[in-house]
């Protein structure tokens, strides 16, 4: 707790703009990264709300879904699309969307999260990685367990400045790609000298 308290304090006294720059900073600090690590799966699995993907008619999700489903005729088409996103975001709001969306569109098609995982492994990285599957982790499951639990962060979350086992991947559908659309942008330099 002490740990905690003695980072919690760096972190505010830092000035930084982001806990994954604070913890760039604090890389020989073992201690800080697994709370920082923790504390990044905490918040976000904690926040991944699935009733707030649908608080905004206008959002970017439902827009894509629907551009998506207007230029299909059936599941296989949807599924089939050559789209592919390529995300510096920990949260699996998109996939979450993604699953509603077919399921509901789609009745039948769909068969539970681990066939849906199945069908988005090629379509979707997260270039720092993620909380896990939907499958795995479901939204807003960790709360009340440990989040300092390496197994569950460590292996998992990389934060800006290191070198994330997607980002090669992310790095070739970018360059192969015909077209690539900006949605959600978040600009950091450091993000985008890494592609």
């Amino acid at each position: 707790e002490e740990t905690t308290l003695r980072m919690a304090d760096a972190l505010t006294k830092s000035g930084l703009i982001s806990i994954d720059r604070f913890l760039e900073q604090h890389r020989a600090n073992e201690e800080f990264q697994q709370i920082g690590y923790g504390c990044i799966a905490l918040v976000i699995n904690y926040h991944e709300q699935e009733h707030a993907l649908y608080d905004d008619d206008q959002s970017w999700y439902r827009m894509l879904h629907n551009k998506m489903y207007d230029v299909t005729n059936s599941f296989q088409e949807y599924v089939g699309l050559p789209i592919r996103f390529v995300t510096f975001n920990y949260d699996r709001t998109l996939e979450m969307y993604l699953f509603n969306a077919l399921s509901n569109s789609f009745p039948g098609e769909v068969q539970g999260l681990e066939h849906f995982q199945e069908l988005i492994n090629q379509k979707i990285i997260h270039a720092h990685g993620s909380l896990g599957t939907l499958a795995e982790l479901p939204f807003n499951s960790w709360y009340g367990k440990d989040p300092f639990d390496p197994m569950k962060t460590g292996p998992t979350l990389s934060i800006v400045g290191d070198e994330a086992a997607d980002l090669g991947l992310a790095k070739e559908w970018i360059t192969t790609a015909t077209d690539i659309h900006f949605l959600g942008f978040g600009y950091d330099h450091v993000n985008l000298e890494k592609l």
